[in-house]
């Protein structure tokens, strides 16, 4: 519970927790957060969306390879093993030694204006505090590292089969 329950009760947590998760799946924001919080979360919302338009995109690039020879392919799939698993092992040894760091500079990169500073009394920071973060990327780290591994046991699959189309 990372302390939220020392704020607010269970279920106003959890009601707020479904509708965060809506809100940025399209939904609709309770009104329960500043201005400033809004314009943030209106932020985050347009973050993730770009982040999913990349992610497709790369899935589309990178199954398109499949029309090639056989030793692009598994390169591919070995190379994003490479790739996913560095990248993964880089932020999560960040997020142990200087989450602060991290989070700080993802901030700064991605928002504008000191936007994502919000007061200790804020409904937001108090409802996703540090630790909620610092759990989120652990967990996707976790299957960041799953599918480096699927990636890496595909690519070595197509090498050892040989499988030309």
């Amino acid at each position: 519970n990372l302390g939220v329950y020392a704020s607010f009760n269970q279920t106003f947590v959890e009601s707020a927790g479904v509708n965060m998760i809506s809100y940025l799946n399209g939904g609709d924001l309770i009104n329960i957060y500043t201005e400033n919080e809004v314009k943030h979360l209106e932020d985050v919302k347009k973050i993730i969306f770009y982040f999913k338009v990349l992610f497709y995109l790369l899935v589309v690039l990178f199954f398109s390879l499949f029309y090639f020879n056989i030793e692009i392919i598994w390169r591919s799939f070995v190379g994003a093993f490479f790739f996913v698993f560095i990248l993964s092992l880089i932020v999560l040894l960040f997020s142990f030694f200087s989450f602060d760091f991290l989070f700080d500079n993802f901030h700064y990169f991605f928002f504008s204006n000191g936007s994502w500073i919000f007061d200790e009394t804020s409904i937001l920071v108090n409802l996703f505090p540090e630790g909620f973060f610092f759990d989120a990327i652990f967990s996707i780290f976790e299957y960041s590292i799953l599918l480096s591994f699927i990636f890496l046991f595909v690519g070595l699959y197509f090498r050892e089969n040989d499988l030309n189309y």
